[in-house]
């Protein structure tokens, strides 16, 4: 029948009756009917009539939709309107673009419930993209329906698409690219190789666009630009997909059902409104199938099974629902808010259970009539979850705790109903709730409620007696039901975040488990994703906290590879299994045409056959006795049962088989296309993400994206969105301020496509690729985002800190091998020539740098450095902010060393510029190059003033920690949170802090009397555990490491620094003080301190241990003046009420050897600086 309507167009097209206006309109019309009655174009409009318009002014066609056609009766009959439209000639082209405009609209979003999964089901995706009927069309760009055409394929596949459906989709859109790049190799097509294998048995040169010989640059451009749009199709059919099943609930009011409908009897009202397409739910006709009856007004239940109902038929029926008794239950539902387009969905009420007893043979319209019930539902107004049962005392609901819920986002409740274990003693049972996992705080105490095993339960509505009462008011919005699971036992607060990690798309617990689900590493990174997208208050971490699974903030496959952890879920107690005896129902949505309920009968009063479908319980697999019948969904156009792109791709072999796309591209725009395909097909979905990061994809891509040196910002957003959820690719200017909501989610990402050095090669990509990656780095642990903490312990067990050390080193390399290259250039060609020595030295740094990368920067004035000014390199600033931002969240003794050792590295690198090329350039050119800062000591420069902030910032850290503990205590804290925490401090400069170290740790207390034991006033609550933070310094910063660090500066500015650092360890850490002592004092400095005696910085320090004034309290002056000495130092260290305490190690202590001390050391600087005016 498919090729039947492609024969008949062509048929039709090759009589010549479609160049008559009139006779393709009448045609068109014709296949129009034949998908469904109600379709047409051009038909007069009569009174009560809405059906689509189009009437011809000119050249162009107006419209006006029909709302109404909701159905097809022939969905295969599209591709007869198709073909008619196509073989239009030319003149009749706005005819076929009205046509296929009506299909669109039959194919939107908003027609995901109706007509969207009748024409996805009907095999039209195969159609658009065959060979032999519609995908030649598609090729031809200059075709005047392409893109429509297109259109119609996007969202159809984005929907729903069949598994020949996907293979034909791949081969339509991806099989050019491959065969494109076969031919440009030179190879053979029609086979297609797995390019990692293939690049590992033998070596294969892959073209350079540029050095195409075999093609122009217009058909590479033409080329690329098919490519392109191949890719782009692709990656929107990708990211629109949705992999979860839903129904669509309420809909109308409760006012209409208690006030509006006094004419119809209470029990068919619901009913009443969902035939009327004003109301969907979904009913349960009886709880428990092997029950009895009690009366005989439900012994004509068609829903119920045979063999179930002999079994139980001669027992004695049983008043009340066992679990109201005895087991209690748990019920597990996913819902989502559609999202409001412009209308804020803020009001009303979500019925997400109710349980009633059935209604009565007599009087079941009396508003008397007696119906136990218990009905559990979500007030918008309020973000509260009400319970009201028939034991209730004055009609008035009990609320949980204010929660949260955004519109489009999936959001999981669990509730728990434990009956009283003593009945006789109480008559409360107790109710918990759980969001998103999460336990809310309060549980309430209701009274029990004596409900018969016969009962029913509606999802979506209240029961009828409920809805018509009038207890309850308001709009009952549309809402989307995912999952829902009942069972007959009470589950804990681990098994809810079970539930809840394993996401809304995963249906194994009704059955068993999937390995796809089993992976502890996949599901923490989905469960990331959807913490950071629930609205909950806090960080991802505080969230994981709440639900008592910290140990989930270390989920990766590197740290399974190191021993860490199983990559298991039960090894955090997250493995959910469910016991298939104790499942009561469990439902989820599945789209058949064929599951119209025929003959069902509610008291045999009314049949509902049109408008209601019978939904499969799961739980009828098992022959338990407790299992509840189907159910039966009323309205109309309430299913979307989708099956999107990535769960196709799931099947088919996962992600992985879309490498040979990465492989194939041979533009960086094309290959941050295909990294955007691959990254859409793993987006919260676990089995493809266990695919690239146990199944070694994420190893292969980073090979790949290593072999196609073409990298560039855009594919390098590209693999930072894989790692980063909230991340845009394009779409930041400005980092800091965009960077609020990301999260660090998937460390296999970073691991192998971010942080792999092989991948990006800084000789070829130059400071720009490394500057950008930096700026996302420090986006994710800037002070603006929430999750920083979160993200700087994540980014601290993949060795961050390691990873940004060597960056800092060989940008450094880089930067001064660029600079002797460009420089041995200059000389030669202004001196004529340099001696073979020469030319050697100056090249041999430079001899990697590729020609034409900008590794040049400008370089500071050693003078302004010197008093603190900053370097003035972006790179290099960068790495030392990600260093201080990552160590202020979690700093361990190797991350010290780590540092410690790349600062004695830099004296390696390089020196002062004029340094070594002396004897080879002239005097101005000499004196001018000593006084700029060359990379190596800019980067020194950098490491020690982070090891100057990383010392004060964590004693203030832990000061400010003990000042907000003991104002949380204070019954007034209000005034203590309005007062600004301590500022960071900046290595280098003034401290305007009153801080620990400036203020107590040079000891000194209060003049006192003898005899009188008063404590320590400036001994500070933490003072331990400052000091125990210092020793750490100390045990890694020693006396040899400052003497080997000094002894290498051949310039001040890195000098002054590291003496700076020393003086302040000397004069906070007794350990460090004591250390210093036995390494010989200042005796060992007393070469390499004098050689920078004419520098402020360097004197200033000496100054201040020899005055005993706090070294964080002095400002750095360019040049030293008598009055301003005097001045600084009076305000530093005379205090009335305050004297130096003698026997404390550090600060004032004077070793025994006086040769040994400051004093010795600042008259040699003297000395020095009096010889050099003597010789002036």
């Amino acid at each position: 029948s498919k090729n039947f309507y492609i024969s008949l167009s062509s048929a039709i097209s090759d009589t010549g009756i479609l160049q008559s206006y009139n006779h393709a309109l009448e045609l068109m019309n014709i296949s129009l009917s034949i998908m469904d009655p109600n379709l047409s174009l051009n038909q007069p409009q009569s009174p009560g009539n809405h059906n689509r318009t189009m009437r011809q002014n000119g050249s162009k066609m107006d419209s006006v939709s029909n709302p109404k056609v909701t159905t097809l009766s022939n969905s295969g009959a599209t591709r007869l309107v198709l073909g008619i439209a196509i073989y239009l000639p030319p003149s009749h082209v706005n005819l076929g673009k009205a046509a296929l405009d009506e299909i669109l609209r039959l194919c939107s979003p908003d027609m995901a419930g109706s007509t969207l999964p009748l024409m996805s089901s009907s095999g039209l995706a195969l159609s658009l993209t065959s060979p032999v009927e519609f995908g030649p069309h598609l090729d031809d760009k200059s075709h005047p329906l392409y893109s429509r055409l297109i259109l119609l394929l996007r969202r159809i596949t984005a929907f729903s698409m069949s598994y020949i459906d996907f293979v034909s989709l791949l081969r339509f859109m991806a099989g050019p690219i491959l065969l494109a790049n076969d031919a440009t190799s030179g190879g053979k097509k029609g086979r297609i190789e797995l390019p990692v294998i293939k690049s590992s048995i033998h070596a294969v040169s892959k073209p350079n666009i540029s050095k195409d010989i075999h093609s122009s640059s217009q058909e590479r451009q033409s080329r690329d630009a098919d490519l392109s749009t191949r890719l782009d199709t692709l990656c929107i059919i990708a990211e629109r997909g949705d992999h979860v099943s839903r129904f669509l609930m309420g809909g109308d009011s409760l006012n209409t059902v208690a006030l509006y409908m006094q004419k119809v009897n209470i029990d068919e009202r619901l009913y009443s409104l969902a035939e009327g397409g004003r109301l969907s739910f979904l009913e349960v006709p009886k709880v428990d199938l092997g029950a009895r009856s009690l009366d005989r007004g439900n012994s004509n239940n068609s829903i119920q099974t045979t063999n179930l109902q002999q079994s139980s038929s001669n027992n004695a029926p049983e008043k009340v629902w066992s679990p109201f008794t005895s087991t209690g239950f748990t019920y597990s539902v996913w819902l989502r808010l559609p999202k409001s387009g412009g209308e804020s969905m803020d009001s009303g009420s979500l019925f997400l259970l109710d349980i009633s007893s059935p209604p009565n043979s007599v009087n079941n319209n009396s508003s008397n009539a007696r119906c136990d019930f218990l009905s559990i539902w979500l007030d918008l107004d309020q973000q509260e979850i009400c319970v009201l049962s028939s034991t209730s005392s004055r009609n008035e609901p009990n609320r949980f705790d204010s929660t949260t819920t955004l519109d489009g986002i999936w959001h999981h409740f669990v509730f728990t109903y434990q009956p009283p274990k003593r009945p006789m003693l109480s008559r409360k049972a107790t109710l918990a709730a759980f969001l998103d996992g999460r336990a809310i705080e309060t549980e309430l105490r209701v009274e029990n409620v004596n409900i018969p095993p016969t009962a029913r339960i509606h999802i979506g509505v209240p029961n009828p007696k409920l809805a018509a009462s009038g207890i309850v008011r308001g709009p009952m919005p549309i809402w989307e039901l995912g999952p829902s699971l009942m069972l007959c036992t009470v589950l804990d607060a681990k098994d809810a975040t079970a539930i809840f990690a394993a996401g809304p798309d995963y249906h194994g617990l009704f059955w068993g488990d999937r390995p796809q689900r089993l992976s502890f590493t996949a599901n923490a990174t989905a469960a990331f994703v959807m913490l950071a997208k629930s609205g909950e208050d806090g960080s991802v971490a505080c969230a994981l906290r709440r639900r008592h699974v910290p140990e989930l903030e270390a989920a990766g496959h590197v740290m399974r590879e190191r021993g860490s952890h199983d990559d298991s879920l039960a090894s955090v107690g997250l493995l959910c299994s469910v016991n298939p005896e104790e499942v009561i129902f469990g439902f989820h949505a599945i789209f058949s045409p064929s599951d119209r309920v025929t003959g069902l009968s509610s008291e045999n009063r009314i049949q509902h056959c049109r408008f209601s479908r019978r939904v499969a319980n799961v739980a009828l697999l098992n022959t338990a006795d407790n299992v509840a019948s189907d159910a039966v969904l009323y309205g109309n156009n309430n299913i979307v049962a989708p099956n999107c792109f990535a769960d196709n791709l799931q099947w088919v072999g996962g992600p992985n088989i879309l490498l040979p796309l990465v492989d194939a591209v041979q533009s960086s725009a094309c290959l941050a296309l295909s990294l955007r395909l691959i990254r859409a097909s793993v987006n919260q979905h676990s089995p493809n993400l266990e695919c690239l990061q146990a199944g070694g994809g994420y190893r292969m891509l980073g090979l790949l994206l290593r072999q196609k040196r073409i990298m560039d910002i855009p594919v390098l957003e590209q693999c930072f969105a894989f790692a980063v959820h909230g991340f845009i690719p394009g779409t930041y200017d400005d980092v800091e301020s965009s960077c609020s909501d990301w999260v660090f989610a998937d460390l296999d990402a970073m691991k192998y496509l971010l942080l792999n050095h092989q991948v990006w090669d800084l000789r070829r990509s130059g400071p720009k690729l490394p500057f950008r990656l930096l700026e996302f780095l420090n986006g994710l642990v800037s002070s603006h985002n929430l999750h920083a903490a979160f993200n700087a312990r994540r980014l601290h067990l993949l060795g961050i800190v390691r990873w940004v050390l060597h960056l800092i080193l060989e940008a450094a390399m880089l930067f001064n091998a660029a600079d002797d290259a460009s420089s041995s250039d200059s000389y030669s060609d202004g001196m004529g020539g340099l001696s073979q020595r020469h030319r050697g030295s100056a090249n041999s740094g430079a001899s990697s740098i590729s020609p034409g990368l900008q590794w040049h920067a400008s370089y500071p004035s050693i003078t302004s450095t010197s008093v603190g000014g900053d370097p003035g390199n972006p790179l290099l600033r960068g790495c030392k902010t990600l260093l201080r931002r990552v160590l202020t969240y979690m700093l361990t003794p190797g991350d010290l060393e780590g540092i410690a050792g790349a600062t004695v590295y830099t004296l390696s690198i390089s020196d002062n510029r004029g340094r070594g090329r002396s004897d080879i350039v002239d005097s101005a050119t000499s004196i001018n190059d000593c006084n700029k800062l060359s990379p190596g000591p800019v980067a020194r420069v950098y490491l020690l003033r982070l090891l100057e902030e990383l010392v004060v910032d964590g004693v203030n850290e832990i000061v400010v920690a003990n000042k907000d503990k003991n104002d949380v205590n204070q019954k007034d804290s209000t005034k203590s949170m309005d007062q600004p925490l301590v500022r960071p401090h900046s290595g280098g400069g003034t401290s305007n802090n009153p801080s620990y170290l400036a203020g107590s740790i040079i000891a000194r207390k209060k003049n006192r009397p003898q005899g009188q034991g008063d404590p320590d006033i400036n001994m500070h609550p933490n003072h331990q555990q400052a000091q125990a933070f210092l020793s750490a310094f100390s045990g890694i910063l020693t006396p040899v490491w400052f003497a080997c660090i000094l002894e290498g500066c051949m310039e001040e500015a890195s000098a002054g620094a590291a003496l700076r650092l020393m003086i302040l360890l000397l004069q906070s850490s007794p350990t460090f003080a004591a250390a210093f002592e036995d390494a010989g004092g200042f005796a060992p400095l007393v070469l390499s301190i004098p050689k920078f005696s004419t520098c402020p910085s360097i004197v200033l320090s000496m100054l201040s241990q020899l005055l005993h004034a706090p070294i964080l309290h002095l400002p750095c002056f360019g040049t030293l003046d008598a009055s301003q000495l005097c001045e600084v130092f009076e305000s530093a260290s005379d205090s009335t009420d305050l004297c130096l305490v003698d026997s404390t190690q550090g600060g004032i202590h004077t070793p025994s050897d006086p040769s040994c001390g400051i004093f010795a050391l600042l008259a040699e600087c003297l000395g020095r600086n009096i010889a050099c005016d003597i010789t002036k």
